[in-house]
């Protein structure tokens, strides 16, 4: 694939919130250790792909499920930090075994009903060319969907993204993913690839809760006709702002208000504030250097 400007999500979320910390991150490759939230994420998306394509039944699914789930954890809980390996996530995980069983028995039949698991697929990487504004160049918007299932009645694709948390589902948290920028993103990636067969977004989440509480929503989105409009608007100017940057036509603009979020320091905040450049000895400030493109796959 092309080896032009290529942004994802992730990169607009942490530009919007600090330049500064877009530099680190995506720009010098350099990333803190594994978080236990980051590990059982992936856990859970390795078993969520086990349910969805899964003809087996609940018995045999279950443990497979939880088997996947496993397998991603034993491969990188090496990485996870002294304080992380004690993160409850990790301890008494058994809570996501429980939470596979809950899941089973309250969505299998309506999975297999709805969708053909011959025709799922999962970890789906996709790449866009948009043109950035006032410049004869293209930037690609990039990233990677978890599932992509196809609704027998409505004979249309969908795309299902799974979300994992400790908050409780409340309409607070099931209203952010309506008008979300990944959700955003998966309108407009859907109708450029789908067209009309195109049927919508359904956010999966499901809460863990540190005690054992157990709580699982869908929430499916279907968006109005694509038009463009301010959404598209927005990544080109982000895209323009993110190349200008790249290519030090300005410089990287560091935010105050990140430096501490939900009672947590910016993992970045040492190196920032003396404007040192760790890239030198990333080790000893705690970062090792990782390059994680949507599309290596």
């Amino acid at each position: 694939m092309s080896k032009q400007l290529a942004i994802d999500n992730s990169q607009v979320r942490t530009f919007q919130k600090c330049q500064k910390e877009y530099l680190f991150r995506h720009v010098w490759d350099l990333t803190p250790g594994l978080e236990p939230w980051l590990l059982t994420g992936s856990a859970w998306g390795a078993a969520m792909d086990v349910v969805w394509k899964s003809e087996e039944g609940p018995s045999e699914t279950i443990a497979a499920a939880i088997a996947a789930f496993e397998e991603v954890i034993a491969s990188r809980i090496d990485e996870l930090s002294d304080e992380g390996s004690e993160d409850w996530r990790i301890v008494n995980r058994h809570h996501y075994h429980e939470a596979l069983a809950e899941y089973l028995s309250q969505y299998q039949d309506l999975i297999r009903e709805t969708f053909d698991p011959a025709k799922t697929e999962c970890e789906i990487p996709f790449e866009v060319p948009l043109p950035l504004p006032g410049t004869d160049e293209t930037f690609f918007l990039t990233g990677r969907m978890d599932k992509i299932v196809w609704n027998i009645a409505e004979e249309s694709w969908w795309v299902v993204e799974h979300k994992t948390t400790g908050m409780w589902l409340g309409d607070a948290y099931m209203r952010q993913w309506s008008n979300s920028g990944q959700v955003r993103t998966y309108g407009f990636v859907g109708r450029k690839r789908w067209g009309s067969e195109f049927g919508g977004i359904l956010v999966d989440c499901t809460s863990v809760a540190k005690k054992g509480k157990i709580a699982m929503q869908m929430l499916p989105i279907t968006l109005p006709p694509l038009a463009g409009g301010e959404w598209e608007k927005d990544m080109r100017e982000i895209a323009l702002a993110i190349a200008a940057r790249r290519a030090g036509q300005a410089r990287y603009v560091k935010s105050s208000d990140a430096c501490e979020r939900f009672g947590r320091i910016c993992c970045y905040f040492e190196p920032c504030g003396i404007d040192y450049d760790p890239r030198q000895d990333p080790a000893s400030w705690g970062f090792r250097v990782e390059h994680w493109d949507p599309r290596d796959i």
